[in-house]
């Protein structure tokens, strides 16, 4: 923004005119440029990608051009229509001011904001020795909090910076002075009260993305805010403008997430109370209610690596009840009635869900009234997580009988001879192929759920055993394929009993569907990629 003012940057232009000389240069797509509006509100159309955004150590934080050059996440939706939370956006936004700058960016953030607001106790530089002032992070292990290491972030300007309360309290009073502090100006007074406008809203009735910051309407108070999380670290900077006060808090363990929240909601209820909202009966009748019906996916989510697996772990389900309520969410559902029509709020909470339905009146999304930097996608067909969750199920069920079974039966019936029903050694060979198909899919199934058992370390990069489990996919997809042609070669040969040659095509056709579901969840691909790095 003070580039802005310096005339320096148009928020409306084309990103890519910034970048000229980076190296970096975000492809073309849907035929609408990004802008630094969309990146500031985090509608640029991105996916996300969340594989390697930490790092372990100092020495794994390359040159910002240099790691968005190589992962450049893929463009998923037109700009400007669907925020999504992006930290590759907002790093972008920082490789733009260095580039316009002619400096790196961590320079630039200490010339213009750290050196004259006087927040001495802030680092935007990640060295391998860290101050001795630097909070230790704490882990929850085994009933008592465990010292962890310092996360780095390769994506500097989306997540490195690392501060004192009490500096950060100048940069809150800069910005509820109208830019100002201790008698230095750091921007012009509009600009300072611009960034606090709404700049983006899925919706009139939802909170919108400001300048880079969030709204929050809540007890009758507007609210500036903005929150950031490692794995470890949950911070909160939040302002209220219309009463000159800002709040900020910041836990440095992994248990701190919720607390944050509950802390600024306690504030507001002890100095901003507000009546409780009174609980409202539905009139509205379940028939009418199916239409919102389904299972929504988060609009932040990887489209292209196997990440994308988080849609199938929790999806957000909507049904409706018998009393005119509807039920939604993830592990945590709540009850939601509706208050005006497309918006349902909290019956015992203070929540609301704003559906949006398309031209032909199908309700398409959800907007979280409270949350601006996500939207709930409604899923329909072979997207909806249910078809894969029961998809995976039933082949790794049709599986395990033919691991288990097929060793007994072949030694139940070793050296009888029968007329009813026709083997061979060549029916031998077609058998162990089902039986290799289903001990692979079983191995690489049982293998990646255990080498993901703490799924959220996938910032810090594939571990090395799921790199090895993802050259299994393609054993599976050629296994798949064998086992197709094998069990047409059975039943023209007509080995075995009908059962069995049943059984033995059923084991087939689940191979193939689950190098389907491999594919569909970038397992297959992923492992591709990975075997041709390896060679």
């Amino acid at each position: 923004m003070q580039l802005v003012e310096e005339g320096k940057l148009d928020l409306d232009a084309d990103v890519n005119t910034y970048l000229k000389g980076t190296g970096v240069q975000i492809p073309p797509a849907f035929d609408k440029p990004i802008t630094l509006k969309n990146l500031l509100t985090h509608t640029p159309g991105f996916e996300d990608h969340v594989i390697g955004l930490f790092a372990h150590h100092a020495s794994d934080v390359k040159p910002l051009a240099e790691i968005l050059k190589k992962e450049m996440p893929a463009r998923v939706r037109p700009p400007g229509v669907l925020s999504s939370y992006s930290n590759h956006g907002t790093a972008l936004a920082g490789l733009v001011v260095a580039s316009v700058s002619g400096k790196p960016w961590e320079d630039v953030v200490e010339e213009r904001i750290l050196n004259p607001l006087g927040m001495k106790h802030t680092l935007v530089r990640q060295p391998d020795k860290l101050p001795d002032t630097m909070s230790k992070a704490y882990k929850w292990d085994q009933g008592r909090f465990k010292v962890e290491e310092f996360e780095y972030v390769p994506l500097a300007p989306a997540g490195a910076m690392s501060a004192s309360a009490v500096d950060i309290a100048h940069f809150l009073i800069a910005h509820l002075n109208d830019g100002k502090y201790d008698g230095i100006q750091i921007l012009k007074p509009e600009t300072a009260r611009r960034m606090r406008e709404r700049l983006f809203a899925h919706d009139p009735k939802v909170d919108a993305m400001c300048y880079g910051f969030w709204e929050l309407n809540r007890n009758g108070q507007r609210i500036i805010d903005h929150g950031g999380d490692t794995l470890l670290f949950h911070t909160l900077l939040a302002m209220i403008p219309a009463q000159k006060i800002g709040l900020f808090v910041s836990y440095n363990t992994d248990r701190g997430a919720g607390a944050r929240e509950e802390l600024l909601f306690a504030f507001l209820d002890r100095y901003f109370p507000a009546a409780d909202t009174p609980r409202v009966k539905s009139t509205v009748d379940v028939a009418t209610l199916k239409r919102f019906e389904g299972e929504y996916s988060v609009s932040r989510h990887s489209q292209t690596t196997y990440a994308k697996l988080a849609l199938l772990i929790q999806p957000f389900t909507v049904t409706a009840n018998t009393d005119g309520t509807l039920t939604a969410g993830g592990s945590e559902p709540r009850r939601y009635v509706e208050v005006d029509p497309m918006v349902f709020r909290e019956l015992d909470g203070r929540r609301k869900l704003i559906f949006h339905e398309d031209e032909q009146g199908r309700v398409t999304q959800i907007y979280l009234a409270d949350v601006p930097a996500v939207a709930l996608i409604r899923e329909t067909g072979l997207d909806r997580p249910r078809y894969h969750q029961i998809l995976i199920a039933t082949c790794a069920g049709l599986f395990l009988t033919a691991v288990l079974f097929w060793p007994v039966l072949a030694f139940a019936r070793r050296g009888a001879k029968s007329t009813r029903f026709r083997r061979s050694f060549f029916s031998g060979l077609i058998s162990l192929v089902g039986w290799l198909l289903s001990v692979a899919c079983l191995v690489f199934l049982a293998g990646f759920v255990w080498g993901l058992r703490e799924p959220e370390q996938v910032v810090y990069g594939t571990p090395r055993e799921v790199e090895y489990l993802l050259l299994i996919p393609q054993v599976c997809a050629g296994l798949a394929a064998l086992a197709v042609l094998c069990s047409i070669v059975a039943w023209s040969r007509r080995y075995w009993r009908f059962s069995g040659r049943v059984h033995y095509t059923l084991v087939a056709f689940a191979g193939v569907a689950f190098v389907w579901f491999l594919y569909y969840w970038n397992l297959l691909k992923f492992g591709a990629e990975i075997l041709v790095a390896k060679s």
